[in-house]
C-alpha cells in the first residue's frame, strides 16, 4: 500500500521537535521535484522546480550505489527505507535519510519523500570540523578501512560508514554511544587476540592516547548478533597546533576475521603435515632451496642417526 499525505504530515509531524529536517521530494527517476528552503540553501539549488536536478548528483560518491538501492527497495515493494550516507557539499555531514514512497494527488504518479537528519550533533560535528582542517590526510588516510576519531578519554568524535558496518551496526547507533569507557569495562565482550579480558585503558587508541606515539593491536569483539569477529586497530595521535600534546586519536580498523580463520587452518594443516611426515615409515623428507632441512620422518633421523631436534633448520648433507 503506498503512503499518503496523511501518513506524510504525521511523520514530519513527529520528527518536526526532534530534529531540523532536510526535505525533498522526487520522482521514480530521482529527479527533484521539490525542497524546502534548509536543502535549497545547503547546496544552493536554484529553481529546483524548473531545472533537472539529479537527487543522486548531491550524495557523496561513495554511497550513491546503497541509495539506488534504497530507492530501488521503495519502489517495488512500496514501503518506506532509510540509509546512512554523506552529502556531497563540501562539509562533513552525515545524515541519515528516510524514504518514503507516495502516490501524487493529482496524476497518481509515484513519486518520494526523501526526509534526512544530521547524525552527529553540533557540538561533535564542529569538534571534528576543528580536527579536520588540522589532520585532513590523516583522517582520509585508509578510507577503505574503517576509521574511528576519538577524544583523548575515549569518547567517540566521529566514525565513518565503513567503521560501522565492520561492527555490525550503524552510525546513528555508534553516535548514541555514552560512557564508553563503563560500557567496554562491564558490558561489552571484548578479548584480546589469546581471548583474554582487554580492558579500555589496554586498547590501542588509549595507549595512543597516553604516550602519544603509533600503537597497533588486535582484538575480538562480540557483535549484537553474538559472532565473533577479529580487528586489527592501528592508532595514531593528532597533535594540537604547537604539536605538543594528544588533541584526539583517529584509528584505522581492518576486519581480519577471515584472515585469522585461514592462518588457523593452515597452520592446522602444517601440523597435521609435519606429523604425517614424522611418523612416515618411509624416509621421507623436505628441504627447501638452500639444502636447509625443513623436516623429516623418524625413520629418516633412525636411518641416518641425525638428531631431530639440531637437524631441522639447518644445512644438512647426507
Amino acid at each position: 500500500m503506498r503512503t499518503n499525505w496523511t501518513e506524510l504530515k504525521n511523520f514530519l509531524k513527529d520528527y518536526d521537535q526532534q530534529e531540523r529536517l532536510y526535505l525533498s521530494i522526487i520522482n521514480e527517476e530521482g529527479y527533484l521535484l521539490n525542497a524546502n528552503a534548509r536543502m535549497i540553501q545547503t547546496f544552493q539549488l536554484d529553481n529546483p522546480r524548473g531545472k533537472k536536478v539529479d537527487f543522486i548528483n548531491l550524495i557523496h560518491p561513495v554511497n550513491q550505489e546503497n541509495f539506488r538501492n534504497v530507492l530501488n527497495h521503495c519502489r517495488l515493494k512500496g514501503v518506506a527505507g532509510s540509509t546512512e550516507l554523506y552529502l556531497k557539499n563540501g562539509l562533513y555531514q552525515p545524515m541519515k535519510w528516510q524514504v518514503i514512497p507516495f502516490n501524487d494527488q493529482y496524476d497518481n504518479n509515484q513519486h518520494f519523500l526523501c526526509a534526512g537528519f544530521k547524525l552527529p550533533e553540533s557540538k561533535r560535528q564542529r569538534k571534528f570540523a576543528a580536527l579536520g582542517a588540522r589532520h585532513y590526510q590523516h583522517v582520509i588516510e585508509g578510507l577503505d578501512e574503517g576509521i574511528l576519531l576519538q577524544e583523548i578519554n575515549g569518547d567517540i568524535i566521529s566514525a565513518s560508514q565503513r567503521t560501522a558496518e565492520i561492527f555490525g551496526t550503524t552510525l546513528e547507533k555508534i553516535y548514541e554511544i555514552s560512557d564508553i569507557r563503563n560500557k567496554w569495562n562491564t558490558e561489552w565482550k571484548i578479548t584480546d587476540a589469546n581471548g583474554n579480558k582487554l580492558l579500555f585503558d589496554d586498547t590501542p587508541f588509549m595507549i595512543t592516547a597516553a604516550s602519544g606515539k603509533l600503537c597497533e593491536g588486535e582484538m575480538k569483539v562480540c557483535l549484537r548478533n553474538e559472532e565473533i569477529r577479529q580487528f586489527h586497530f592501528r592508532s595514531q595521535p593528532l597533535l594540537d597546533d604547537e604539536k605538543r600534546k594528544v588533541c584526539a586519536i583517529v584509528s584505522s580498523i581492518r576486519d581480519i576475521t577471515h584472515e585469522q580463520k585461514l592462518t588457523e587452518q593452515l597452520q592446522q594443516r602444517e601440523k597435521l603435515f609435519i606429523d604425517f611426515m614424522y611418523n612416515s615409515p618411509n624416509l621421507a623428507w623436505v628441504v627447501d632451496e638452500d639444502a636447509t632441512l625443513v623436516v623429516a620422518s623418524k625413520a629418516f633421523y633412525e636411518h641416518f642417526q641425525i638428531d631431530p631436534v639440531k637437524a631441522e633448520g639447518k644445512m644438512q648433507r647426507i
